[in-house]
């Protein structure tokens, strides 16, 4: 997994995260974990989901909660 990463913010202002040529958006947030789903959930009926520990984003600190469905990175 890269280490490469980076957040921007969508136009309607919502945290979005882009690793390894996906798009996460921020689904929710604790004190220690955020949460992030597949921008294509919806297009693609796209379940993939990690969550990131307190912003870190390296291979220790991401966990792949479920798979990408039949799409590419963008």
């Amino acid at each position: 997994m890269s280490t490469s990463v980076e957040f921007i913010t969508t136009t309607k202002g919502r945290p979005l995260m882009i690793l390894d040529g996906f798009s996460y958006i921020q689904d929710r947030r604790t004190d220690t974990k955020t949460y992030w789903r597949c921008e294509n959930h919806k297009t693609f009926n796209c379940h993939f989901r990690i969550h990131t520990c307190n912003e870190s984003v390296t291979k220790t600190h991401v966990k792949i909660l479920k798979q990408h469905g039949d799409h590419t990175a963008s």
